[in-house]
């Protein structure tokens, strides 16, 4: 266990002191920078093995009206760490999941600069393409296989997707949405249905008290 730690911590320090300059913070293991809406995020996955680690690298962006009020209608806390879409490096770059192994010390700086290549290459223009509301409006709102990778629980799917409806002031369309996402989610488990019922309930009454 000790070394598995120490491995994590040397790789997360290399990749600390590469972000740094531009602007990213560390916390735990995501590396954050802020946006005037949120923030854009490496989020550094690790999976323990008895003698050594795996690491799947993703991006995320945080939409932080969304989380907000995401969290607020569920009745919980504030989490400053949730992301509101995502994408494995792996995926992004079209190669499948992308899995470093770490077995020793010196293994750090080649999966850190593997990392980091791949984060420039390909994160950076998932920042870009979805900077906006807009845009993570339009991941949210379908079903279909692009949507599920970038943000996979199909129920918090849905109920992001009635909450940036509302951002955008397109209440036109909520009642559909909202009946659409329950048939989808019908077709899954009837229990995501009747939680985001609820859950629609409760943001449309929010929104009238406005």
């Amino acid at each position: 266990m000790k070394k598995t730690t120490n491995l994590k911590q040397e790789l997360m320090v290399f990749l600390e002191k590469r972000l740094t300059p531009h602007e990213f913070q560390r916390s735990h293991q995501l590396f954050y920078r802020k946006t005037s809406t949120g923030k854009q995020i490496l989020h550094v996955s690790i999976i323990r093995r008895k003698s050594y680690i795996d690491i799947v690298p993703s991006v995320e962006i945080r939409h932080n009206e969304i989380e907000r009020l995401y969290h607020l209608l569920l009745g919980e806390l504030p989490n400053l760490q949730t992301a509101t879409i995502g994408c494995e490096l792996g995926n992004l770059s079209g190669n499948g999941t992308k899995m470093l192994t770490i077995r020793e010390l010196s293994d750090v700086p080649i999966a850190g600069e593997e990392i980091l290549k791949t984060f420039w290459d390909v994160g950076q223009s998932f920042f870009v393409k979805y900077s906006s509301l807009e845009r993570i409006f339009d991941v949210l709102i379908r079903d279909g296989k692009t949507a599920k990778i970038y943000c996979p629980l199909p129920d918090v799917r849905a109920k992001k997707t009635l909450i940036a409806a509302y951002l955008l002031n397109r209440k036109n369309i909520y009642d559909d949405l909202v009946d659409k996402k329950i048939i989808y989610l019908n077709t899954i488990d009837i229990s995501y249905a009747i939680d985001f019922l609820q859950f629609a309930v409760k943001l449309k009454k929010l929104f009238s008290s406005l």
